[in-house]
């Protein structure tokens, strides 16, 4: 017969109240060929702990009696004393690694978020029913087979900790739904996870959401009473300098918006305002909310692995959470490093250029950003794609070649009747859609380039990167104050010419030699891909102006 105990709950509902042990069976040769089962000690109280969820092990446990009572009474009998004598035999509770939280086991992690429950205690009622909800299910997922469950629990785990981390009130205030939505959300993927490993049944998905509302209004009540209670001196002093302070009043104003009627709305205006009066600013909040919309914080972008680095930027997938909860692919450029005040106001104007553009299908959207995160960031919709010069790699595109040239031609007119000089069109910067649409994509403006060059002393780097689309007047002033708008037709000449031969501008020619090239203003070579009618378009859009 085999008994298996997973917990100490099933082991009380299972035997008298007397049972002091749990059981461990060890095979040995025995004469009758049975199993010797031994007693390893475990004290009433311990149990107690365990079901109160402490650190201590739950323990499973194998009975082989070969179906004989009185063997297994003699087997406890012959081997209770000898095991109560050895705690160094204690079975170890089921636990397993959580990377990425310094070598922390499970229920380590899980002993050690509660002591973090009162760093939200507006959250008091979320936070401790996932707590209790991931200490009952960690048995289950400890012991079964598949290895993707402990994937996930560790990490909603390591996600639960970090929402756990302690953060200024003020910071609590202007991310308070964010906070509610990363709650549902984290509850969501506990449900998928206990359904999988089998700790719940599917039907009981969702029953965390029962008086869910009511607990968003608890949130509110205790965050009201919180900032009510608290000092604007104090409430501001908790923030780390005049930058933070911005960053987060900004995230207020920005988050109006979105939802401007509920209650945590009406707090955070009556916040704003009496900040606004402690420090003597001038600026209401209608001028903050018009033009601040596409401000992203921080905590709404999870940034995953990097695409790739362009001079100052560095492209990756994201996942952006918006102002009304929803979780969206982003595409994320990230500055390498922050930036000074006068750079910022560059940026911000520059962003707020590319967000207030209408619609267009061959113009990527840009979602918004940061000019005051750690690392200010871009955020663009992303979509299944491919840079032009990949996508005209595969022969069977080539009968789109001059029709996508035509859409990204569309797109740059779009431009430049709205007044945005791109500034740095290269074959990278023009992407293909999953329905073949090209788009011109990334902030890569003139001015934004700018800022990044003169911020890190590299304003050569960034120049060399570009040389090769870059024409004569261009080179002749580094980093001009008035980019024209010829220039950009003179980038998508050298594109088109990139994405014919699959081989960048001049190919294998030292970049001093191109430049030399462009600047004496030599006529490009014309390649053996193109055609007399092609070249006559070509060598129209590249011509130098020597004049």
């Amino acid at each position: 017969m085999h008994v298996w105990c997973a917990a100490p709950s099933r082991l009380h509902a299972a035997t008298p109240h007397t049972v002091l042990g749990t059981l461990a069976c060890k095979p040995a040769a025995l004469a009758g060929g049975s199993s010797l089962c031994t007693v390893q000690h475990c004290s009433s109280s311990a149990l107690d702990r365990q079901q109160d969820g402490s650190a201590e092990s739950q323990a499973c446990v194998g009975l082989d009696t070969g179906g004989s009572l009185p063997l297994l009474q003699h087997s406890l009998a012959e081997s209770a004393a000898p095991c109560l004598r050895t705690p160094e035999r204690l079975v170890k509770p089921l636990s397993f690694p959580v990377p990425g939280l310094r070598g922390s086991l499970s229920r380590d992690a899980l002993a050690a978020i509660s002591r973090r429950l009162q760093r939200l205690p507006e959250c008091d009622v979320w936070s401790r029913r996932l707590h209790a909800r991931l200490r009952s299910s960690h048995e289950a997922v400890a012991a079964h087979e598949d290895e993707q469950w402990r994937v996930q629990y560790c990490d909603v785990l390591k996600r639960f900790i970090n929402l756990l981390r302690a953060k200024p009130l003020l910071e609590r205030l202007a991310g308070a739904e964010s906070i509610a939505y990363t709650f549902q959300e984290l509850n969501s993927k506990l449900d998928e996870i206990c359904v999988g490993v089998g700790a719940m049944d599917s039907s009981a998905q969702g029953q965390w959401q029962t008086h869910w509302a009511r607990n968003c209004q608890v949130q509110a009540t205790q965050l009201e009473a919180q900032v009510q209670a608290t000092d604007p001196s104090l409430i501001i002093r908790q923030l780390r300098g005049e930058k933070e302070v911005t960053k987060v009043m900004l995230d207020m104003s920005s988050s109006l918006e979105a939802d401007p009627s509920t209650r945590l709305a009406d707090l955070k205006r009556a916040t704003l305002e009496r900040l606004r009066l402690y420090l003597g600013l001038d600026t209401s909040a209608n001028v903050a909310e018009r033009n601040f919309k596409w401000y992203i914080p921080e905590r709404g972008v999870e940034i995953g692995e990097p695409i790739y680095t362009v001079e100052e930027w560095v492209v990756s997938r994201a996942k952006w959470r918006s102002r009304s909860g929803v979780v969206q692919d982003v595409t994320v450029k990230t500055l390498f490093d922050a930036v000074d005040v006068v750079s910022e106001s560059v940026l911000v104007t520059q962003i707020r250029l590319w967000y207030e553009l209408p619609g267009h299908p061959n113009i990527v959207k840009l979602y918004g950003g940061s000019h005051l995160a750690r690392k200010p960031f871009l955020a663009y919709k992303d979509a299944p794609h491919s840079d032009i010069f990949q996508f005209f790699r595969q022969e069977e595109n080539r009968e789109v070649f001059w029709s996508t040239f035509v859409g990204v031609a569309e797109g740059l007119t779009f431009l430049h009747e709205h007044k945005i000089v791109y500034g740095g069109l290269t074959s990278r910067s023009i992407l293909v859609s999953a329905d073949n649409t090209p788009q011109i994509s990334d902030l890569d403006c003139s001015y934004v380039r700018s800022v990044s060059g003169r911020l890190s002393r590299k304003t050569y780097d960034v120049l060399m990167s570009r040389l090769r689309w870059t024409p004569r007047e261009r080179l002749l002033d580094a980093i001009p104050d008035d980019p024209q708008y010829k220039s950009e037709i003179y980038s998508l000449g050298m594109c088109i010419i990139e994405a014919m031969t699959q081989v960048v501008p001049f190919g294998l020619i030292a970049d001093e030699d191109v430049m030399e090239k462009i600047i004496d203003g030599e006529p490009y070579e014309r390649p053996a891909e193109a055609s007399d009618k092609e070249w006559g378009v070509i060598s129209r859009l590249i011509a130098a102006d020597v004049g």
